[in-house]
């Protein structure tokens, strides 16, 4: 038996992975028709997931009804069959999937490790119906939340931190600590945490953590005073000999400033003058020394000089180094905590966090074989695809090499497909290099690297352009930012692409805009005029990808785009329509906010904020995208009212406020007619789903859910569809796997460093950093001096990557237009601004002359031709979205039926009239004094057993039925109340009176009746009397009372 092996596909920008991968697919159903039950296909992303599935099933489809398929050669090829052979197995395998479509495993790596998981749940400790959560933050939130609190008990954990705070008081930081224990606490759930924590990299010791943070203050404290001592020295010869700055060599800058800062603290200066006078004897500013300074050097200063330097040199990398790791020491010694605190809070709430899927499952697959495996999940793999392998964890990938390693040993072929230059997700745990020294974990026969080279995607000139730019950059970024050599330019080997000649043509228009501020008032002051061209060239709106870096660039390209759209509102000529991913989240509709202002209010209606809010909002809703006037906190003119509805805003809130929050939302939805508003219908789909959704994790009450929107809801969003004509916006993460006819780039203003700079996990074997193990640090330039700078130039060497492939993506996105805006910041030098040194000839270039596309005057660069268009096609009007459904009341489904309601409908009345008197006496059995009948009334609510209107009406005849003079003693609050307690005879028999006051030695019996007056009442009320007078009570009242008639008879 063969070997098996593993193909690295190298897959670039529209090289037809999904097409390879698809053929590959059908090649194994072909060779095994259940095959497909031991093929695991795995991709990042839903929508992949979905395209490979269709394009699986729809060319089985195609060859099983004898039509043309885009693999009936390949298949003719690599089976030997003819067509009509094909086509009677593709009936076969098509019959046989869809019959068995739940083996059909194609699907995201995250539902495989669910899958698995689900499997193992034993084994991980997860109780039956655990929910899968995605947001950690609010476990985070809770977990440091209850550590606090617990500190009060935990005599080690408080010492820690008031340690902690007293140091950061001491050095002048903020003494607000949870804010820095949550920014470090998320680490606990980063990749590069739990390995390093699982291979005992991470010292939980907090004694030995004291014990070397006190080592490490005390080596920086004595250094510094050795600094200052020697410092101090040297000065006093410059002093005594008036030597000042204008005699010593840099003057203003010379070794005087330098050591006068030494006396507070070790500067951060530039330590060169020093060098320069220690090893040089640079001292003067002139070309021969003052007479004073001459005297300063007689009496010693040189030496004094060079016995600075010398401790300074000797000490000075140790020293920051041990200033950069005290940083974040006191927050690591609780990051054991706090994990250990959101385990147990997770385990509690039977939740599980999705981000924690990889982690477990390698500590069960690495104490399983494989065979296991496989009998506990109920599937056999042998072939696996791996599709975008180059955002694959570290952890993930130790997930899946036992099973691919397996599956090779059975002489079975797996595949990964990836491309590096389109990795853009390492701050989600990918890592490239995986992809890149994949083989190294394989035998040499078993791997084989296939590159995948044509572009099947992009025009003619869009593949030139590109191929050009992406073969310059890599090098002169390396360069520039000096970074480890061939750390780019390795990634960007294969980046030169062949044109297949599917589509002439294409066009690229970039425009340089100098400064940042002004350039960027510019770019959005032109870009409707870009807009307005492109589709005079034919396009469409929906043809248009508008891709930007951050979501604030996003949000001020939808404003200029508003903004002018708006002053041409008569005009149909060009369409400004524009979809984005914060366009469509629910917080930016007006409707749904107005409908979660409603549930605040229902919380606390004092909230004028919110009442602001909620009236605007209101108004926004109905009245469209604009109002007449601005509203303020103490503003309630606002009528909000339902058509056709005759209660007030107020009482029908009072009606529905103990509903479900499903059925409230439902009920405001109808109140104020807003499932009438068609824009407002998807949000409205969309937020009722989320509302289910919720109900079926959480607590389902409006503290909950609202505690719920603000962290997560706000931010989920409605699924657009393709149909509509209008502009995509998004982010170029976003865009990754998509293709637009014409890419527009508003910003190109990017750096090639780190906006917000990461925490990195640094460690040494140098001196008493060994005792600390793995720390937790900002990047920062402070690296650079410490003796933990190759993590600094690693990290600064990826993040070039992460920046240039960002370029990558957004350009190979476009099919036959680019359109760019290059931008210069005074925040280094941008990818906008190396594209303009390309593009203006002050790089040299060997594979096209940039330069003579260029106009130094416009700055544009415009290169290429725009393909022809057919006559653009009329815009389709009518509303895609169907109307929001309602169900109120006796519509709603019943999922839960009490005993009262099995009669109701058209049952006798005698029987309604018996289910009333049961409900009443149960209702009353639960009221002991005037304050429980709102509550009890409510409960009886809240558990679907009566409905709003019965809610009101009962709770208003309690209320007066407890009035009569009579009664209203009996549910006073100082009294000792027994209801529905059974009195056992002898024989077995058992009486149970409806209620029983006691006031110290006098009891009152009473016995409610809803109904008319019978003969037998005054029997089993006597009855009652009777027996508590057997049992020793001496004074008992009886009473029968007669709620509905408000009638009390004494007996």
């Amino acid at each position: 038996m063969r070997p098996g092996i593993i193909i690295r596909y190298n897959a670039s920008a529209g090289s037809g992975k999904t097409y390879e991968l698809a053929g590959i697919y059908l090649k194994y159903l072909f060779r095994d028709p259940r095959g497909y039950r031991n093929i695991l296909a795995v991709t990042f992303t839903n929508k992949a997931t979905a395209e490979m599935k269709e394009r699986i099933l729809y060319n089985l489809y195609l060859l099983s009804r004898g039509r043309q398929s885009e693999y009936l050669d390949l298949l003719m090829e690599t089976t030997g069959k003819t067509a009509a052979l094909l086509m009677d197995d593709a009936q076969v395998i098509l019959n046989q999937l869809l019959h068995d479509y739940s083996h059909f495993s194609v699907g995201t790596i995250d539902s495989f490790f669910q899958k698995v998981l689900r499997s193992f749940a034993r084994e991980s400790g997860l109780q039956a119906g655990f929910n899968i959560i995605l947001d950690s933050d609010m476990i985070l939130m809770q977990a440091v939340d209850e550590l606090l609190r617990d500190a009060e008990n935990n005599n080690k954990l408080l010492d820690w931190l008031i340690e902690f705070g007293q140091r950061e008081i001491i050095e002048g930081k903020s003494w607000n600590l949870k804010k820095k224990i949550l920014s470090l606490g998320k680490e606990i759930f980063n990749e590069k945490y739990r390995i390093l924590h699982d291979r005992g990299f991470i010292n939980e010791d907090k004694d030995s953590l004291k014990s070397a943070i006190s080592e490490l203050y005390a080596f920086n404290n004595s250094f510094r005073k050795k600094i200052a001592e020697k410092a101090a020295e040297a000065l006093d010869i410059l002093d005594r000999n008036g030597v000042d700055n204008e005699m010593l060599y840099y003057k203003s800058n010379s070794i005087r400033k330098f050591l006068s800062e030494a006396i507070n603290d070790v500067p951060r200066l530039s330590f060169k003058n020093i060098k320069l006078a220690a090893e040089e004897g640079k001292y003067s500013s002139g070309k021969s020394n003052s007479p004073e300074l001459e005297n300063a050097l007689s009496q010693g200063l040189d030496n004094k000089i060079k016995s600075f330097a010398a401790l300074y040199e000797e000490k000075i990398v140790l020293y920051n180094s041990a200033r950069l790791v005290l940083d974040n020491l006191y927050t690591l010694g609780i990051l054991n905590d706090i994990a250990a605190k959101t385990r147990l809070l997770l385990n509690e709430q039977n939740k599980f966090l999705l981000s924690d899927a990889g982690d477990i499952l390698r500590r069960i697959i690495a104490l399983d074989q494989t065979p296991f495996i496989y009998e506990k999940m109920g599937n056999r793999y042998k072939n696996f695809m791996i599709d975008e392998f180059q955002d694959t964890s570290m952890v993930q990938w130790e997930n899946f090499l036992p099973l691919i390693n397996n599956s090779i040993a059975e002489g079975e072929d797996s595949l990964v497909v990836g491309d590096i230059k389109q990795s853009i997700y390492r701050w989600r745990n990918s890592d490239w290099e995986i992809f890149e020294n994949i083989g190294k974990a394989f035998h040499p026969e078993s791997f084989k690297t296939v590159v995948l080279g044509k572009n099947w995607r992009s025009s003619a000139n869009i593949i030139e352009f590109n191929n050009t730019i992406f073969s310059q950059l890599p090098q002169q970024v390396e360069k520039d930012l000096k970074l480890k050599e061939n750390i780019i330019t390795n990634v960007y080997t294969d980046v030169v692409q062949s044109d297949p000649g599917k589509y002439q043509d294409g066009y690229v228009r970039m425009r340089m805009y100098n400064t940042e501020d002004e350039g960027k008032e510019k770019i959005l002051e032109d870009l409707p005029a870009i807009i307005e061209e492109i589709q005079d060239n034919g396009y469409k709106a929906s043809d248009i990808g508008i891709l930007v870096r951050t979501r604030n660039e996003g949000q001020e390209v939808i404003d200029r785009i508003t903004e002018y759209a708006s002053d041409r509102i008569k005009s149909s000529e060009y369409s400004f329509q524009v979809i984005s991913q914060d366009s469509l989240m629910l917080g930016s509709s007006p409707v749904i906010v107005f409908l979660v202002s409603v549930l605040k209010y229902l919380i606390n209606s004092d909230d004028k904020v919110n009442c602001a809010v909620m009236y605007q909002n209101y108004l926004l809703s109905v009245a469209g995208n604009e109002i007449d006037r601005p509203l303020f906190l103490d503003d309630y003119n606002v009528n909000i009212s339902g058509k056709n509805k005759p209660d007030n805003f107020g009482s029908f809130l009072d009606k529905i406020r103990y509903l479900s929050v499903y059925e409230i939302i439902d009920r405001l939805i109808d109140f104020a007619g807003l499932n009438n508003i068609g824009s407002a219908r998807p949000y409205l789909n969309t937020l009722q789903n989320c509302v289910l959704d919720f109900a079926g994790t959480e607590t389902n009450d409006i503290p909950a859910f609202i505690e719920w929107w603000e962290n997560e809801g706000q931010n989920r969003s409605v699924s657009s569809t393709e149909q509509s004509d209008a502009m995509q916006l998004m982010t170029i993460h976003k865009s990754k796997g998509l293709q637009f006819r014409v890419v527009l780039l508003p910003f190109i203003s990017w750096t090639f460093r780190h906006e917000i700079n990461p925490i990195l996990w640094i460690y040494s074997e140098q001196g008493i950093f060994n005792k600390l193990g793995a720390v937790p640090v900002k990047m920062k330039k402070d690296f650079l001096d410490t003796c933990f700078d190759n993590f600094y130039n690693d990290e600064a060497g990826r993040a070039a990557v992460d920046k240039l492939n960002l370029l990558y993506v957004a350009f190979t996105r476009a099919r036959e237009c680019l359109y760019g805006n290059m931008l210069a910041t005074g925040r280094g030098k941008t990818a906008g601004s190396y594209l303009f040194d390309i593009f203006s000839g002050q790089q040299e270039n060997k594979q096209m002359n940039f330069n003579k596309y260029f106009d130094n005057n416009t700055g544009i660069f415009s290169f290429g031709r725009i393909p022809e268009m057919k006559q653009r096609e009329e815009k389709e009007c009518g509303d895609p979205v169907i109307k929001y459904p309602l169900f109120l009341d006796e519509e709603r489904l019943r999922l839960k039926l009490h005993s009262k309601s099995y009669f109701s409908g058209d049952m006798s009345e005698k029987k309604d009239k018996r289910n009333y008197g049961i409900l009443m006496h149960e209702i009353l059995a639960s009221i002991k004094t005037e304050n429980d009948i709102e509550d009890v009334v409510r409960d009886y609510l809240i558990k679907g057993v009566i409905d709003i209107d019965e809610y009101i009406e009962i709770k208003d005849k309690l209320f007066k039925a407890i009035e009569h003079d009579d009664v209203k003693d009996w549910f006073k609050k100082d009294i000792e109340v027994i209801t529905e307690k059974d009195i056992l005879l002898p024989g077995g028999v058992v009486r149970r009176p409806d209620r029983i006051v006691m006031r110290d030695d006098w009891i009152t019996v009473i016995d409610f009746k809803f109904g008319n007056e019978m003969p037998g009442h005054k029997k089993q009320i006597a009855e009652y009397q009777r027996l508590l007078k057997d049992m020793g009570y001496d004074k008992v009242d009886a009473f029968l009372w007669y709620v509905d008639l408000s009638n009390v008879i004494s007996v």
